[in-house]
């Protein structure tokens, strides 16, 4: 059998519990709107199970301070105003998060404009180089198909002029001996001079003619050619290199936005999640009902100036029967 003194604890304590409600129904509430013409003060609560209540919590992740609290007991009406957390602490840091977002929102911005100066003069050393390789490229072309062509015939013409101005000196010579043969005077004899100092000059002349010639061919041709495949074997490096800064400029830039547009992001979400718990430290009634303060041994008070913790019961509000008509 059951404790007769258990069961009348239990049944004086479900009458004092209805006996607060009545009492509660009685007091005016605040500030109630009276959008009804009802008197909220005439509602009784009904004496349902536990489950059917709703309960009240915190929604402020750290430890917030009551500022104001609707009494227990008080009827109230959907929309009005239950609790009031201290949000001071966390005005005052969506003050420094506000700084912190433009500080990130200008570094993104700085970013994508870096990037885009860098894109820009990548790109700009790169025209440079595809000029510098197409002068490089004509310059080969124009010695090799103008200038080289040009000098080659000038210096072919001028080994053949040296060549037959060297056998006239040398027939010429010839005479001169065959005339100084039969007249042996002085005039032959100075004449004969003369026409071997004109053939020794032609003759040095044609064997410098042909050496220029020789050296042209070559000597002249293969350096300048080779000095003129490597000014553009620079240039092509020169083009591949801008080419390259430009794909680098894309990558680097293209990562330090990333990471700036992600801190911008990260520094943007705090800031709203800083606004959500700030509109969270204020607690409106989801419904009608009578407030009734949970009776925790392990929780402080629920009172003006208590501290309580995310996701802790701060009311429960009990449904209630309204007189019929």
């Amino acid at each position: 059998m059951a404790n007769p003194r258990r069961i009348g604890l239990l049944l004086a304590g479900a009458l004092l519990w209805v006996g607060l409600c009545q009492v509660g129904s009685q007091i005016p509430r605040a500030g109630a709107r009276q959008a009804t013409g009802e008197n909220p003060a005439s509602w009784r609560a009904e004496v349902l199970p536990s489950g059917e209540a709703a309960e009240i919590r915190s929604q402020v992740e750290q430890p917030t301070a009551i500022l104001h609290v609707v009494p227990s007991g008080q009827t109230i009406q959907k929309g009005d105003l239950l609790v009031e957390l201290d949000a001071s602490a966390l005005i005052d840091k969506r003050v420094q998060q506000v700084v912190q977002v433009h500080k990130a929102e200008g570094e993104m911005i700085l970013a994508r404009q870096t990037q885009e100066w860098e894109t820009r003069a990548a790109q700009g050393q790169t025209v440079v180089a595809e000029k510098a390789l197409r002068l490089a490229q004509s310059q080969l072309k124009a010695f090799t198909e103008g200038e080289y062509p040009r000098q080659l015939a000038l210096a072919e013409g001028a080994a053949k002029i040296a060549k037959e101005k060297r056998t006239i000196a040398e027939v010429r010579m010839e005479r001169r001996k065959a005339t100084f043969e039969t007249q042996r005077d002085q005039d032959a004899r100075d004449a004969l001079q003369e026409a071997q100092v004109a053939a020794s000059e032609a003759s040095v002349q044609s064997y410098v003619a042909d050496i220029e010639l020789a050296f042209l061919k070559s000597f002249v041709h293969d350096n300048k050619v080779a000095e003129l495949e490597l000014a553009i074997a620079q240039r092509e490096y020169d083009l591949a290199r801008a080419n390259d800064a430009i794909s680098a400029a894309k990558t680097r830039g293209g990562v330090t936005v990333s990471l700036a547009e992600t801190q911008y992001h990260r520094e943007s979400d705090r800031l709203a999640k800083l606004d959500d718990q700030i509109v969270k430290s204020k607690i409106y009634a989801p419904r009608d009902g009578i407030v009734a303060y949970p009776n925790d041994a392990n929780e402080p008070p629920i009172k003006a100036g208590a501290v309580v913790r995310d996701r802790q019961v701060l009311v429960r509000l009990l449904p209630v029967t309204r007189p019929k008509p």
